[in-house]
């Protein structure tokens, strides 16, 4: 192989290491969200409940 072709090979390879983490770290993101959600969720219906013990 030409080095021009393993020049290429590396840099191609450094940017799919690169998306990788991206896609990784959007992965992580979102698994947080959708937990914070479930937590947000729950408490509104806690408190939905104590609202309606007080009317």
């Amino acid at each position: 192989m030409s080095l021009n072709i393993l020049f290429n090979i590396t840099i191609k390879d450094s940017q799919i290491e690169h998306l990788t983490k991206l896609i990784d770290k959007q992965q992580q993101l979102q698994l947080t969200a959708v937990a914070d959600n479930k937590e947000l969720k729950a408490n509104i219906r806690k408190l939905s409940g104590l609202i309606e013990t007080y009317k």
